[in-house]
Parts: structure tokens; C-alpha cells; sequence
């Protein structure tokens, strides 16, 4: 799954060190940014495989609710 960010992560790493010093970033600014993207490419490529299991399960889009407002239910009935 993320075989295909890492060669770009590796490329980006000393260009965007410069950068992000030229622009004031302090020394864990590149940390972060590199952080960020690899949560963001997991969350998208997640998201995405999540919608193509439920176009190919055949849920209706009521059948979905239903089961969705079950899960807030039930998670609202856990304690804290």
C-alpha cells in the first residue's frame, strides 16, 4: 500500500529541509510534514478501499445507514 509514497518521501526529504528552514520551519517542521502526508495517503487510500467493498457488497444505501447508525449507537453506549 505504501510502496508508492516512499520513493517520493525519500526524493522530497533535503529539498524541502531548505525550504521549510528558509521559511523559519524549526528542526521538526519536515518530521511533521512528512508525518501528515504519509496519515493522509493511508486515510485516502483507505477511504477509497472501504467505498469499493461497499459498491461490491451490494448495501443498499438504507441498509448502510441502518448499520451505521447501529455502530454510533452501540459506540455511544460504551464507557468512556
Amino acid at each position: 500500500m505504501l510502496s508508492g509514497i516512499f520513493p517520493f518521501l525519500l526524493s522530497l526529504t533535503r529539498p524541502h529541509a531548505f525550504f521549510l528552514a528558509s521559511q523559519g520551519g524549526n528542526k521538526g517542521a519536515l518530521s511533521a510534514l512528512v508525518q501528515n502526508a504519509v496519515s493522509l495517503y493511508i486515510l485516502a487510500s483507505l477511504s477509497g478501499e472501504a467505498k469499493r467493498k461497499m459498491l461490491d457488497s451490494g448495501l443498499s444505501q438504507a441498509e448502510l445507514n441502518k448499520i451505521i447508525a447501529e455502530g454510533i449507537e452501540w459506540a455511544k453506549g460504551q464507557p468512556k
